[in-house]
């Protein structure tokens, strides 16, 4: 019996890990396309305009969804969920909330 219930606890744990691996890397979507995604961490760069939502964030690390959409690289904030909820599972329209981060250093993203 101990055997039995040890091998399930065992078993469970890994199809939580291989779920975890699967919804991590789930395809991302940007305009209802395919498109390449990472969850991860960036350092804010210099904004446009003094007074854009993350101008008095720079210089500090925050969580984001790197998106590479037709050669391009951009990111998201990704602190409240808003990132990834909006990349893997509302297809990245427009219809769902996202806030861009500016990056100077495309070297300083962390992935997860």
């Amino acid at each position: 019996m101990k055997f039995q219930r040890k091998f399930a606890r065992a078993h469970t744990k890994k199809q939580r890990a291989a779920t975890a691996v699967t919804v991590k890397n789930l395809p991302g979507r940007w305009n209802y396309e395919p498109c390449h995604a990472w969850r991860g961490s960036v350092i804010i760069g210099k904004s446009l305009r003094p007074t854009w939502w993350c101008a008095p964030l720079e210089g500090q690390r925050r969580k984001c969804v790197k998106v590479t959409y037709q050669g391009e690289d951009f990111f998201l904030d990704d602190e409240n969920g808003d990132g990834s909820r909006k990349v893997f599972r509302l297809g990245g329209g427009p219809d769902a909330p996202h806030a861009s981060i500016p990056v100077d250093d495309l070297s300083s993203f962390i992935a997860e």
